[in-house]
């Protein structure tokens, strides 16, 4: 329903709808915690920036299975609206075949995806045509409660559906409780006893699956151990090379889940002493670069919330307690609504008056419409908008602002309800 005229923006949004090695931390968290909230954000506009390159550097693993990062990253850190409704449009293009066949879908990789559209508080029942992403997963448990033969993927399943209203099912949670190792650590395959040095990737992620399913006594055990095994750099030790920022990150984040703050503090630490002038974050202390992977990973310990519970913003002056915040978002990652203020875009301006030139662009996007049309109206030359008014005007949904001639478009003007009852009637088949 409409209300006043200033609040037309806003209120169409609602309508349009890895032995010995081990060192434990000897000492009390002594991060500058104070100054993660600068880390975070200088490390968002160099993931952003870095969006915009023709081959970002985290996209070394795939570019479809990057993006579902960057939205968990720039979701933990907040902030970079527009480059995260970039890399939901990005990953909407790619997320079918990333994903594999219905009925053979990659269990990490549907996860990671759902995972995704529920952060950016997309349907997951529409994203990808003719699949509903949380039916498949919860299709695909055994009735063991098994979604993958390793913990790692079988975490992942229950972090994405701890992201959704129906929850994680009970039998997954036993399932992953039954793979845990006396010491409290987890195993990639779920074989136990582990290494001497414990998989910190792989414990850090059961724990986010243990929080997200309200096992949190089986998650206290694992973080315990987290936390007993955590160096005094913040950093863990690896089997397989130096401590690195991506298994800080994660167990940062797990850790500061599970409510041990002060290891997860220190692991905050340990990732901003690898951070680089230009925000973004090294892999490994001998590195003198920032590494793409890195960034995304270590920035999890920046003070950001557990998986599950992450949420992103669409646009930066849209709080998620405004009124409209859930239609806002829809439009902005659904790419009906680039932004209000380019070519940033990070704004949506929910109070400002709708201009007619703008409602055409939200309509065009809306449906689709690809026909340019002929040079109908006289007025629009020049207008950012001339090309979507060209498309409602084929489609037949406009026919213009000075009747009986109908010879402009007035693209700058206001509309009104009445106009905009008109536009929505023959626009929705009426």
């Amino acid at each position: 329903m409409f209300v006043s005229l200033p609040k037309l923006r806003a209120t169409l949004a609602a309508l349009v709808v890895a032995s010995s090695g081990l060192v434990a931390a000897t000492a009390p968290a002594v991060a500058a915690v104070e100054d993660q909230p600068a880390a975070a954000a200088q490390a968002a506009a160099w993931v952003a920036a870095e969006l915009d390159q023709p081959e970002p550097s985290f996209d070394v693993f795939g570019k479809t299975a990057a993006r579902t990062d960057v939205v968990f990253a720039l979701a933990s850190v907040g902030g970079e609206e527009g480059a995260a409704r970039q890399a939901l449009a990005d990953l909407d293009a790619g997320a079918e075949a990333y994903i594999g066949p219905a009925g053979a879908a990659n269990v990490g990789a549907l996860a990671k995806v759902l995972l995704a559209v529920e952060i950016a508080g997309v349907d997951a029942a529409t994203f990808v045509e003719g699949r509903d992403l949380e039916a498949e997963l919860r299709a695909g448990m055994d009735p063991s409660g098994i979604f993958a033969s390793e913990v790692f993927s079988q975490s992942l399943a229950m972090i994405a559906l701890g992201a959704t209203p129906g929850g994680v099912p009970a039998a997954a949670t036993a399932a992953l409780e039954g793979m845990q190792c006396a010491d409290g650590d987890f195993t990639f395959l779920g074989t136990c006893p582990g290494g001497p040095i414990p998989d910190v990737d792989t414990t850090a992620l059961a724990i986010q699956a243990l929080i997200a399913a309200g096992s949190d006594g089986a998650a206290s055990v694992a973080a315990d151990l987290l936390a007993d095994t955590q160096n005094a750099d913040g950093s863990w030790p690896n089997a397989f090379g130096d401590p690195n920022t991506n298994s800080a990150g994660v167990a940062g984040q797990a850790l500061r889940a599970a409510g041990r703050v002060d290891a997860a503090d220190l692991a905050a630490e340990f990732v901003m002493s690898l951070q680089t002038e230009d925000g973004g974050i090294r892999f490994v202390e001998a590195e003198t670069e920032a590494n793409g992977f890195a960034t995304l990973q270590g920035v999890l310990a920046l003070g950001g919330g557990p998986y599950h519970d992450l949420a992103l913003q669409a646009f930066a002056d849209v709080p998620h307690d405004h009124l409209f915040a859930t239609e806002i978002a829809w439009l902005g990652f659904s790419g009906i609504s680039q932004g209000c203020d380019p070519p940033a875009d990070d704004n949506f301006c929910p109070t400002a008056n709708l201009t007619r030139g703008e409602m055409a662009a939200f309509l065009v996007r809306a449906l689709d419409l690809t026909d340019p049309g002929d040079d109908t109206f006289t007025d629009d030359d020049g207008s950012v908008f001339e090309g979507d008014i060209r498309r409602l005007a084929a489609a037949g949904i406009t026919k213009g602002c000075n009747p009986p001639i109908n010879d402009n478009f007035c693209p700058d003007a206001s509309l009104t309800r009445g106009e905009m009852a008109a536009l929505l009637f023959r626009a929705l088949g009426g």
